[in-house]
């Protein structure tokens, strides 16, 4: 494990290389600021932070490899950190598990800081009677979320065929994010107000956002060829900032929520479906 006891206004910074291949698990143990300039190499990762913290990871090289990260097993789980990205794609190619410690509740985001990731997956799982997933956590935009002040792309690549992820992290500030994945894979967006500025990209797969889910800020929606996006919400005007949306594959609205989008533009593709309320 990796986790020096400074306080919690102080900062260490990692200049070197970690190289561990062979370790079962790298435990990363946030007090203060942990800075790693230096790459990463390591085959399961863990990132925590202190109950009593408020702990940062801040990862600055492109060229980290946290390993196979393909189930449940050996994804990369957080544990209430708070992770910065200094640089492009330095947590790339991830399937993150947010373990939700109630006692912890604004201290597992991370910040995106301007610059494009790329994850398999967000997931939320659980770990003990003491780590629990929210059933409605509405818009705590610093509770499990993906933030950037700056405009930053998060691309997710899914699981593969006939997997289905569901997700309660919320997407705020700048974000936009992609979903380019397997044909037959899902994501699930639950229970979360996102109040991201940018928008959602499905280029490969299925996006369906349900229960209490809304994106009061999004800016554009565009669904490619061959790709799904639904939405069923309770939340009145749920897409009601919408500007620009180009539909070439599959659009379902499911809820009279979603009428008021007085100023989208919407463009509909040759070979698109919509799906939208009778009123």
């Amino acid at each position: 494990g990796i986790g020096p006891r400074i306080n919690n206004e102080s900062t260490v910074v990692f200049n070197g290389n970690i190289d561990a291949p062979n370790i079962g698990r790298l435990y990363f143990i946030a007090y203060g600021r942990m800075v790693f300039n230096g790459w990463i190499k390591a085959k399961y990762t863990s990132f925590y932070g202190n109950s009593s913290s408020s702990g940062y990871l801040v990862f600055n090289n492109p060229e980290n490899e946290f390993g196979p990260q393909s189930d449940n097993n050996s994804a990369l789980k957080m544990y209430c950190p708070r992770i910065i990205c200094g640089a492009p794609n330095v947590i790339s190619n991830l399937y993150l598990q947010a373990c939700y410690n109630y006692k912890n509740e604004s201290k597992n985001y991370i910040d995106l800081n301007g610059y494009d990731q790329i994850l398999k997956g967000l997931y939320c799982g659980t770990i003990s009677d003491s780590y629990k997933v929210p059933a409605a956590p509405g818009d705590n935009s610093n509770h499990l979320c993906v933030k950037s002040e700056k405009p930053a792309l998060l691309t997710l690549t899914g699981r593969g065929a006939n997997k289905e992820i569901h997700s309660h992290h919320a997407f705020a500030n700048m974000v936009s994010v992609t979903l380019d994945a397997d044909p037959a894979f899902t994501l699930v967006l639950s229970n979360r107000t996102h109040s991201m500025r940018g928008g959602i990209m499905v280029s490969n797969g299925t996006m369906r956002a349900v229960n209490a889910t809304s994106f009061p800020n999004m800016t554009f929606l565009n669904v490619s060829e061959g790709a799904n996006f639904s939405l069923s919400t309770s939340v009145a005007d749920a897409m009601r900032s919408l500007i620009r949306s180009t539909i070439e594959g599959t659009l379902v609205l499911e809820s009279d929520a979603v009428q008021n989008m007085p100023h989208c533009n919407l463009v509909i593709g040759e070979n698109a479906s919509l799906t939208l309320p009778e009123s």
